[in-house]
């Protein structure tokens, strides 16, 4: 039986890293028009004019940043299926990865300040009548005196402005707030009450 010869071929979006040598980019080229995929994250040092050549040199790494996200989708599946009624939480930084590609049933929380009008009139209140005075007694420090009047107003806000826990989906983008999410359902509304009515026109 003659030996196959091995296919070392694979789809570059499952590649975790890809290492380019003599890249040949410059700044006339930026990073989105390079990448295979969203996922990838682009280092790159491109030859440079101080180095005496006009073309040709550079290098570029491109990493997949899904990766990580992979490993967490299994180890976070494999504890699913150990623990089937406990409580799930994933605690971590992913505000530059895209959880829904990974873990698309896990959405993330996060605790926000509800600034009404009524608490910022409380903390205005609270300002007003603090003794700012007693801060430049306690020290002659710039430094210090800045860092005591930063965590004294950071105590009146966590005192005063009420904090709420939101859910955030990971399709959800930065942009879209609470007035955007109102006009999505008055539209859908009204479309729903064309389709009941049969009449799309008004």
């Amino acid at each position: 039986m003659e030996p196959k010869p091995l296919n070392y071929h694979c789809p570059i979006t499952d590649c975790n890293l890809l290492c380019f040598i003599e890249s040949w980019l410059n700044t006339a080229v930026p990073n989105h028009a390079i990448q295979p995929a969203e996922f990838f994250a682009v280092h790159r040092m491109d030859r440079t004019a101080d180095s005496g050549k006009l073309r040709g040199g550079g290098v570029c790494v491109m990493a997949n940043m899904d990766t990580a996200l992979w490993e967490l989708h299994e180890a976070l599946t494999q504890f699913q299926a150990q623990h089937r009624d406990a409580a799930h939480i994933v605690v971590g930084d992913f505000n530059n990865a895209n959880l829904k590609r990974a873990v698309p049933n896990v959405y993330q929380q996060r605790e926000v300040a509800r600034w009404t009008d009524q608490s910022v009139d409380t903390l205005k209140d609270a300002l007003d009548d603090a003794d700012w005075d007693m801060f430049w007694r306690s020290t002659d420090d710039v430094s210090e005196f800045t860092e005591a009047v930063i965590g004294f107003i950071g105590k009146l806000v966590d005192d005063t402005i009420p904090r709420t826990t939101i859910k955030k989906f990971p399709n959800q983008k930065p942009w879209v707030d609470k007035t955007i999410c109102e006009a999505l359902n008055s539209r859908t509304a009204a479309y729903n009450a064309g389709i009941i009515s049969g009449n799309l026109n008004e």
